[in-house]
């Protein structure tokens, strides 16, 4: 849909052990409430500090592939 902005999250590598995440469930839908032509996708991730049932929860969805 024209006008639309889709943010990614990118999966986290196995490698870094580190628990950061850009945004978490609670902040992705806040966004997308505040800006209702925004929306996120988060790749799929068990290395993640929040898992993906968070983000489903919070209504965000979880794809195993960002690219389309």
């Amino acid at each position: 849909m024209a006008g639309n902005i889709c943010i990614g999250i990118a999966r986290e590598n196995e490698k870094l052990h580190d628990l950061r995440t850009p945004l978490t469930p609670a902040q992705c839908k806040q966004i997308t409430e505040q800006f209702p032509n925004l929306s996120v996708c988060v790749r799929s991730s068990p290395y993640r500090c929040f898992p993906d049932e968070e983000y489903l929860a919070a209504g965000i969805r979880v794809e195993q592939d960002l690219s389309g």
